[in-house]
């Protein structure tokens, strides 16, 4: 009889462990596929506000401009594709350290950000989310948890069907769709209901969004079959995600051509260089405003221009990368009724208070053709180059006001 309790006993210990293991493991596989989700959206946050996550890594100074937009799209890539191996299920082991891996390089470098000094945004979720580095520093470290937890109960040899990863991928499309809908200014879900054809001018404002979920969808599901280890399957798995924020967002250089930006030079010389006109230095009173001969960059703004805050951002880290006397360069703004909107302009773009120069809205509208930004390069009072957003670089910047 006591033989007989031992082994019932053993029999329900082995079936209960044989229970909790398998509860184990379906919540491992959900996280899994959580984790991967995560992943997308965070590569997708970042691309829907591309340039200023390109200009945030230029920051700190670690790689080139142009070096650091590729850079931003290796990492866009990247997330992407380890999204869809996650989600997909493939090579476990070797996508959880992969995935652990990537996430302790970023735990180093929002360390490093924060001791420089850095609070502002890492966009780890775009401006989307914003995370300042001590609280991406805790969200990484959540999620490491997940990824090893994941790791050590996942089961190795289980996979989603294809049509799983289908509707998974769908649906996201569909979250997204609804995510950028109703972050526009005062739309409503009865908003959407009445108006359908508002997600409609959502899809073709978004469109490239949708497209790397069509990518996705593709690799996803033919990652789901058995055939995807064959190289010549895996390597477009994992090239079509890489490639695809080059694709749908060329960096600047490779888009860049000879074309003029247009602007008014002569008007511009005539009534602002060789004039005198009001304009306010920080938060002094008004003054009258000269330029003496020499080099200047002046950078024509409007203060609500998400253009001319990435721009601003983009000039304020060419200067301080590059040690350039800040005196030499000015932003132009027309005058506006809310004279806050500068202060705002200053703070959303992370940018440096720079000498700051106010003319009447009519004669800033002639000057750019009411086309902005503008960033005049002007030499002994005469302008010698235009550039727009795009193609200011670092070296047109620095080997002009440094004149080499």
């Amino acid at each position: 009889m006591r033989d007989s309790a031992v082994q019932n006993s053993e029999t329900e210990s082995v079936s209960a462990t044989g229970v909790s293991g398998k509860v184990l493991s379906v919540m491992a596989s959900i996280l899994k596929i959580l984790l991967g989700f995560t992943f997308v959206f965070s590569s997708l946050s970042k691309f829907i506000s591309f340039d200023s996550f390109e200009i945030y890594v230029y920051s700190f100074g670690i790689f080139p401009m142009t070096l650091s937009f590729y850079v931003a799209r290796l990492v866009l890539g990247f997330e992407l594709v380890l999204g869809v191996a996650l989600i997909s299920h493939r090579l476990h082991r070797f996508t959880m350290l992969i995935t652990m891996v990537f996430l302790e390089v970023f735990i180093v470098f929002l360390c490093y950000a924060y001791f420089i000094g850095r609070t502002d945004s890492c966009h780890c979720f775009g401006d989307v989310m914003p995370f300042d580095p001590v609280q991406s520093v805790i969200k990484n470290l959540v999620l490491m948890a997940v990824a090893y937890f994941v790791f050590k109960c996942s089961k190795t040899e289980w996979y989603p069907r294809w049509w799983l990863v289908l509707v998974f991928y769908l649906l996201m499309a569909v979250g997204w769709l609804l995510y950028v809908a109703l972050s526009i200014p005062d739309v409503t879900p009865r908003i959407l209901w009445e108006y359908p054809d508002l997600l409609t001018i959502v899809i073709q404002y978004h469109l490239k969004d949708f497209v790397i979920f069509g990518v996705l969808l593709i690799v996803g599901v033919l990652a789901s079959f058995r055939f995807y280890h064959k190289w010549f399957v895996m390597a477009p798995l994992i090239l079509l995600p890489m490639a695809a924020p080059f694709v749908l967002n060329p960096p600047d250089n490779w888009i860049i051509d000879d074309e003029i930006e247009e602007f008014d030079a002569n008007f511009f010389e005539s009534s602002f260089l060789e004039g005198s006109t009001p304009y306010l230095s920080g938060n002094n009173a008004s003054d009258d405003f000269s330029v003496d001969n020499g080099r200047y960059v002046f950078a024509l703004f409007s203060p609500t221009c998400h253009y001319c805050q990435w721009t601003a951002e983009k000039i304020s880290t060419i200067v301080d990368r590059r040690s350039i006397d800040s005196d030499r360069v000015i932003y132009v703004f027309p005058i506006v009724k809310n004279k806050d909107a500068y202060d705002r302009f200053y703070e959303e773009s992370r940018s440096y208070r720079f000498r700051m120069a106010l003319i009447d809205s009519e004669s800033f509208l002639r000057s750019t053709k009411s086309s902005f930004p503008k960033v005049v390069l002007v030499d002994n009072k005469k302008v010698v180059a235009v550039k727009g957003y795009r193609d200011t670089d670092e070296k047109t910047f620095r080997d002009f006001l440094t004149g080499k």
